[in-house]
């Protein structure tokens, strides 16, 4: 999968590089495979605290609209009683995790 081709990481990317109040084009595509490389490294830790969130929401709606997990029990591990989606430093506004 490749990151460039996903609107919101691209956006994400735009509005970093060029600042929140600059409009951007919808089709913006980095076609230079080294300048968007440069771009990724420069911004890496937006991306992945951006990336993760992404995967947190996205879990937590599959375990609890799909598999019909209740979403306190989503997480759990029985012999520590740990939840691994608020083990991070990273809360996630809204989904309880906070």
């Amino acid at each position: 999968m490749d990151p460039r081709a996903w609107p919101d990481v691209r956006q994400l990317i735009y509005k970093l590089e060029y600042g929140g109040d600059s409009e951007m084009d919808r089709n913006w595509f980095e076609l230079n495979t080294e300048k968007f490389t440069a771009l990724l490294d420069k911004y890496a830790p937006q991306i992945c605290i951006y990336l993760c969130w992404k995967a947190k929401i996205f879990l937590r709606a599959f375990f609890c609209g799909i598999c019909r997990i209740p979403p306190g029990e989503v997480g759990k591990d029985k012999d520590t009683d740990e939840d691994w989606s608020a083990t991070d430093s990273i809360r996630m506004v809204g989904t309880g995790a906070e």
